[in-house]
């Protein structure tokens, strides 16, 4: 069990992390076979990654336990992932951005005044860009520091909580969830509980890195701690599927966003093969070998 802040965060290359670990099968599929991806991070500590033999979601092997993940994100995370305990303005307003763009991709598809609830909300600029837009916005924020920014600095409908303890008392028309899903253990559960928040015909609209493209580019440099998962257009899309959830619109700019709905998805063994498709040649050779060479002509750039 992680112990403390010091011993969690000391970044000395080759030594693993100070994390309890424990689920060694595919938290999606459930499947036990795996391909090997990776075995160091960006920090060069010691953490594997590997890939789903069936689903081919990439994930940190064994996953960290829920336990421990869950005071890694209510005290240590954005210390120790972003150098801050509170937002800076900087991130603010980069936020501010995205929210405006993420908006504008869900805002069509919902009625004016709809309820919008933002899962795992950081510091509320996209809860506020809800409100401004003429929909009722609220979230909920398991980090402290963030979640109290949004609350008493903002005065945003915010709650300071975990997505297992969020509740509604009347359902919403949608959730969203931006860059969270990398960082879960359970994206199952933490979709099947979210459809308890929404209408039976409302939305939930995710968005997550897109390891395809970070992974081809940096190798393991894309790999670290804070990451327990990492996705493609199509694993995202399959673990949307596995929980009745059909994509209504995808190819979203920027990183890995669908929207889904309740539905007939596609039928698991098409998105499999899709997702097969996109992966099948991340072996731990060459992502390692990536990584280097990311890493060196980025030094060479920096010369000249």
């Amino acid at each position: 069990m992680m112990a403390n802040l010091t011993a969690f965060t000391a970044n000395l290359p080759f030594t693993p992390y100070a994390i309890g670990r424990s689920e060694k099968k595919c938290p999606v599929c459930g499947t036990s076979d795996h391909r090997l991806v990776a075995q160091t991070d960006r920090r060069l500590k010691k953490i594997t990654h590997v890939a789903c033999a069936k689903c081919s979601l990439i994930r940190q092997y064994p996953l960290p336990t829920e336990e421990d993940l869950a005071t890694y994100y209510r005290d240590f995370y954005r210390s120790d992932y972003q150098k801050t305990v509170e937002p800076t303005e900087k991130h603010v307003k980069k936020r501010e951005k995205e929210s405006a763009s993420r908006l504008s991709e869900l805002s069509p598809l919902l009625t004016p005044g709809a309820t919008i609830i933002d899962f795992g909300c950081g510091s509320g600029e996209f809860v506020a860009a809800c409100n401004a837009g003429g929909f009722v916005g609220k979230g909920f924020e398991p980090g402290k520091g963030y979640a109290e920014f949004a609350r008493d600095t903002k005065g945003l409908d915010v709650r300071n909580t975990g997505w297992q303890d969020y509740s509604v008392d009347t359902p919403a028309d949608a959730v969203t969830s931006f860059h969270v899903f990398e960082h879960l253990v359970d994206p199952v559960a933490a979709i099947r509980k979210a459809q308890t928040w929404i209408k039976p015909d409302g939305l939930i609209y995710i968005e997550v890195p897109d390891t395809r493209h970070f992974i081809e580019m940096k190798g393991f440099g894309c790999l670290h701690m804070a990451h327990t998962l990492g996705y493609t257009n199509f694993t995202m899309e399959y673990v949307g599927a596995v929980c009745g959830m059909a994509v209504i619109k995808r190819d979203i700019p920027g990183d890995c966003g669908l929207i889904f709905q309740a539905g007939t998805p596609r039928p698991l063994a098409e998105i499999e093969a899709d997702a097969k498709a996109q992966s099948e040649g991340w072996t731990k050779a060459r992502v390692h070998r990536q990584f280097w060479s990311y890493t060196f002509g980025k030094l060479r750039g920096a010369k000249a």
